[in-house]
């Protein structure tokens, strides 16, 4: 939610929020691997690796159902902006 809130008072253009990724090769991985912070790798399945709509992770604090709802919330609240309207708004000239 600190994220989210985050993305709201910035007020970007275009805000991300990835679901984190355990790519081969990476410490997420070897950390999930090992069990750390609750983490657990679901699947092998490399279609299921996705920058966006990953469904491998899922940890005992946050499980991977509540991931998927903390990031259609973020991109509820922080809907992409039109890049000219936003910058006419945002960068007005005085």
């Amino acid at each position: 939610m600190e994220s989210i809130n985050l993305g709201v008072e910035l007020d970007m253009h275009s805000t991300t929020f990835p679901i984190a990724t355990p790519l081969p090769g990476t410490e997420l991985r070897e950390m999930a691997l090992r069990g750390e912070y609750g983490m657990r790798i679901l699947s092998d399945d490399w279609s299921r690796y996705s920058k966006q709509e990953s469904t491998t992770l899922e940890s005992d604090d946050l499980s991977l159902a509540d991931r998927q709802r903390l990031q259609a919330l973020a991109y509820e609240m922080i809907l992409k902006k039109n890049l000219q309207e936003y910058r006419e708004t945002r960068f007005k000239k005085v």
